[in-house]
């Protein structure tokens, strides 16, 4: 059995962190290690780590200054002893197959990274069970691209994956910067050989309303397009037949940053940007037929002004939230 690690980033997050650890430690694949990295957090998370570290012996910790999500997870992969790399973050939770759920992938089509699927969960709503049966394929570095950039069975996310190791050591996540998925999972893709791709959900993924996709809107939020720039131009380079998926990634972090805006309560100088910075790919990505209804109808309301957008936003949360 190959030895997996698993990589926690730890901050904050004391109202969580025993639901997340219980999970892991359920594991039904054995030779696994933990590395948690305690992130300057404040609170008792550090204190909760140092506790299932002395129950597991396979179970480190790491105490560290703060360096944000992308240097806790780059500190935990430098210290991995594992032929592989999974993360997995602290408030959210796994299945008890998720590890050997990825690595079946990894072993079915000698793959370089395996991709699940995962569930959304509010933390004020009942449990929702994970879809349980399994539909894989193996996919090329450029259809993976392509098919992560639509949003279509293949997540930007760094968790619900597991990676060679060398290939996240070769990309650390940018520390400072926030979407640091969106900055460096492409990269990783780039380089494998071929990417296992399976449908089961095996992740919980919490969604907080104190999280960064439930922040308030700032300049850092730019971040986000930042990355997606840098990609789109990696793609020209290197998978110009994905092009067309990484213009539609750049415009729908457009429309995600307008959904933030408006949320937050942020003015016409913010809208006005973003609506600038999106129109140069509105048209073609309201053209191409693998786009998503739901992002060109917003593209679109931002061309017509600021309160026609509004209005299209407020409907299309509203729709949102009455599927949760």
């Amino acid at each position: 059995m190959d030895k997996v690690s698993i990589v926690v980033p730890v901050y904050k997050v004391e109202k969580f962190l025993r639901r997340c650890l219980d999970s892991i430690v359920a594991q039904t694949y054995k030779n696994i290690e933990v590395i948690l990295v305690d992130d300057e957090s404040p609170d008792e998370s550090g204190q909760i780590c140092e506790k299932y570290a002395k129950e597991y012996p396979y179970i480190k910790v790491i105490h560290q200054k703060n360096q944000g999500l992308s240097g806790a997870r780059n500190s935990g992969t430098k210290i991995a002893t594992g032929d592989y790399v999974t993360y997995i973050d602290s408030d959210d939770f796994v299945t008890k197959d998720y590890v050997e759920y990825l690595m079946s992938l990894i072993k079915l089509y000698s793959a370089d990274v395996s991709v699940a699927s995962f569930i959304y969960q509010y933390d004020n709503k009942p449990m929702k069970i994970c879809r349980k049966e399994s539909i894989s394929q193996c996919l090329s570095p450029s259809e993976a691209i392509k098919r992560m950039n639509y949003g279509h069975g293949v997540s930007v996310t760094a968790w619900a994956k597991m990676y060679k190791k060398e290939l996240v050591l070769r990309y650390p996540y940018p520390v400072g910067r926030i979407y640091e998925d969106v900055a460096t999972t492409y990269k990783i893709i780039g380089d494998c050989k071929n990417v296992a791709v399976g449908n089961k959900q095996v992740y919980y993924w919490i969604q907080r309303v104190d999280s960064i996709m439930h922040s308030k809107f700032s300049e850092k939020q730019y971040d986000g397009l930042k990355s997606a720039t840098e990609q789109l131009e990696y793609v020209k380079q290197r998978y110009p037949d994905a092009v067309n998926a990484a213009q539609f990634r750049y415009a729908a972090k457009c429309v995600e940053l307008m959904a933030l805006c408006f949320l937050s309560g942020a003015g016409h100088r913010e809208f006005k940007r973003l609506k600038n910075c999106s129109a140069p790919y509105t048209k073609d990505v309201c053209l191409d037929p693998n786009a998503k209804q739901s992002i060109k109808l917003r593209l679109l309301s931002m061309r017509m002004g600021y309160y026609p957008a509004r209005f299209t936003f407020w409907i299309h949360e509203k729709a949102k939230q009455r599927l949760v």
